[in-house]
């Protein structure tokens, strides 16, 4: 299988043969580095240390605590996940509110493909939602 690069190479003989135009070559070049992003992004997602699975179960079981923000190094999203459940068990409130919270995230997280979550929180650093 030949690489982006070769095949932008490729195009680029074309274009300068005058069977590709500007427009063209600009368009197949633009495809294939966008074809070679995804792949790079799908081989680091794949060997991620952080899981979906796991953020997703964590944020079910242990999420009005804030454990699955720790588990993916937003620690300050943590901590306040941990202190509002903490804080408000006292008027009852905040444990309720974080729960929600976690199971929204523990359904968005499981529902995203592997390289879309990868992409999103671990690569675009996104704590909320």
């Amino acid at each position: 299988m030949s690489t982006a690069y070769e095949e932008i190479a490729a195009a680029k003989e074309l274009l300068d043969q005058g069977i590709l135009t500007q427009e063209e070559f600009d368009a197949k070049k633009a495809q294939l580095l966008a074809r070679s992003e995804e792949r790079e992004a799908a081989s680091e997602a794949a060997s991620s240390p952080k899981n979906k699975l796991a953020a997703g179960l964590l944020a079910l079981f242990l999420g009005t605590l804030g454990i699955h923000k720790f588990y993916l190094g937003y620690t300050k999203a943590g901590v306040i996940m941990l202190l509002v459940s903490l804080i408000g068990s006292l008027v009852l409130i905040g444990p309720a509110v974080m729960g929600i919270i976690a199971l929204i995230e523990a359904i968005t997280y499981l529902t995203k493909s592997d390289e879309q979550f990868y992409l999103t929180y671990v690569v675009g650093e996104r704590p909320w939602f």
